[in-house]
């Protein structure tokens, strides 16, 4: 019976702090909503091209650990001095913006599964050129890998969607420093 009272007093108590604090609670989700969106804007595009393998798991670490490698990343990589001056430096870009992805990870451990490749730029004809330079270092049969598409919407950042996690994340946390307050405030805490 106590504690279905104290209960009772603490939801009493949340009313008491949305009736009170209820400007703040739109607010600081709009706020921080813009500033995710700032935030956002000033990531640099990026753009996914994608082709697809028909592959087996280790076949998949051999590709990914040869392309990038520094020998093999300089020669893709050789018409795009933005992605690093030495071998080493493009094998980096190669490290951070190629991925092999595993479609069926829940397939047999050596059989042969689909992997899905992504090649990331932020220009979408360099994504996709360097997708299928990627693909022609490796010498891949046609009928392994599907042909890369380019891509037509960026990849990274989908400013209104960070917005908007920004400003849905902003909600909880905002309540939960305003009853922390309130309760430190009172001396409860």
């Amino acid at each position: 019976m106590d504690t279905a009272r104290s209960d009772g007093i603490f939801d009493q108590e949340l009313v008491g702090i949305l009736y009170e604090h209820w400007k703040l609670l739109i607010i600081v989700p709009v706020v921080a909503a813009a500033i995710g969106y700032l935030i956002a804007a000033f990531v640099p595009v990026q753009y996914a091209s994608q082709t697809f393998l028909r592959i087996n798991p280790q076949m998949a670490r051999d590709y990914s650990a040869l392309l990038k490698s520094p020998a093999i990343a300089e020669t893709i990589l050789a018409q795009y001095p933005e992605t690093g001056a030495t071998p080493e430096a493009k094998a980096r870009y190669m490290n951070t913006h190629l991925f092999f992805k595993d479609q069926e990870p829940h397939t047999a451990k050596a059989a042969v599964r689909l992997y899905r490749i992504d090649a990331y730029h932020r220009d979408p004809g360099t994504a996709t050129h360097i997708l299928l330079r990627s693909i022609k270092a490796l010498s891949l049969d046609p009928v392994i890998a599907t042909q890369p598409h380019e891509p037509q919407e960026p990849a990274w950042p989908n400013k209104r969607g960070f917005a908007l996690l920004s400003g849905l994340i902003s909600i909880p946390v905002s309540f939960a420093l305003l009853i922390l307050f309130r309760f430190y405030r009172a001396g409860t805490v």
